[in-house]
């Protein structure tokens, strides 16, 4: 666990949640088992590279990750900034939560302090324990 991590910034919901929701919610993501809110914090807070979590925060390391990765993995229009801002806004709104501006430019600027080592880590860290994971099952004896 991350020694870096003060309980105060473990204990708030700083938008790293939506990752474990999103792998609960829907077992056809590939990447939802071995991507877990606890883990991406985890990494982000060893490397001293978390963000957005004062009182007025609203655009934070997990939610601006979250945003990015959907962001990347959609196509056309919807892999806009603005289409971004509008799921996350959807998402925080539907959790009952405050939404960020809707100005692009404020998820642009926190996509930006994204750090591209950490974010290597964690895409490096899921392909080896799906590539694991993979090989574990091709393993297993086929049952007919």
């Amino acid at each position: 666990m991350a020694a870096s991590v003060s309980p105060y910034v473990r204990n708030i919901n700083i938008g790293f949640s939506v990752f474990d929701q999103l792998s609960y919610s829907d077992s056809s993501l590939p990447f939802g088992n071995v991507l877990s809110a606890d883990r991406i914090r985890d990494i982000f807070a060893d490397s001293d590279v978390l963000f957005g979590y004062g009182e007025n925060d609203l655009w934070n390391t997990g939610l601006t990750l979250w945003s990015f990765v959907g962001q990347v993995l959609q196509d056309g229009k919807q892999s806009s900034c603005n289409a971004a801002v509008t799921n996350a806004t959807r998402y925080m709104l539907e959790h009952g939560m405050q939404p960020p501006s809707p100005d692009s430019g404020e998820y642009c600027r926190a996509r930006h302090k994204l750090n591209a080592q950490v974010l290597r880590q964690l895409v490096y860290g899921i392909a080896e324990q799906m590539s694991y994971q993979k090989y574990y099952l091709w393993q297993l004896p086929t049952l007919s």
